[in-house]
Parts: structure tokens; sequence; C-alpha cells
């Protein structure tokens, strides 16, 4: 056995968990803020963000207000 056979064996376990994972399975978390009507608010600036929780289930803020947090903006 050379070098690539046991490459190939160590990494068998990881390259079947990545064919298990199913990104659209992410179970989203509620929005923390939303307006009357329930559509989710940035909780910075209480912008729509409807569309981007469409793409980052998960969101919670805009992306110029993450964009900020991220490089250490206020």
């Amino acid at each position: 056995m050379d070098a690539a056979d046991m490459a190939d064996k160590a990494s068998a376990p990881f390259k079947r968990m990545a064919t298990r994972f199913r990104p659209n399975q992410v179970t989203p978390t509620p929005p923390i803020k939303t307006d009357e009507h329930g559509a989710p608010l940035c909780v910075r600036c209480d912008a729509d963000i409807t569309q981007r929780r469409r793409i980052i289930v998960n969101a919670q803020r805009c992306a110029d207000c993450q964009q900020d947090v991220e490089n250490g903006n206020r």
C-alpha cells in the first residue's frame, strides 16, 4: 500500500459524510426582529431581510450591517 492508497483510505469516512450533507436541510432560526406583518428585519437597522434569508436562512442582519460586524465597525 503506497501513500496515495493510505490517504484515500484515511479520507473515505470524510467523503461519505460530505456526500450526506444537504445545505437545504438547515433548520432556520426564527428572525429576532419582525415587522407587524411578520417579515424579518435586520437587528441593527430594521431593513427588510426577507430576500437575504432566502439565501442565508439564519441571517439576522442585512448585508451592509453584517459586513460592518465582520470588519469590526459599529
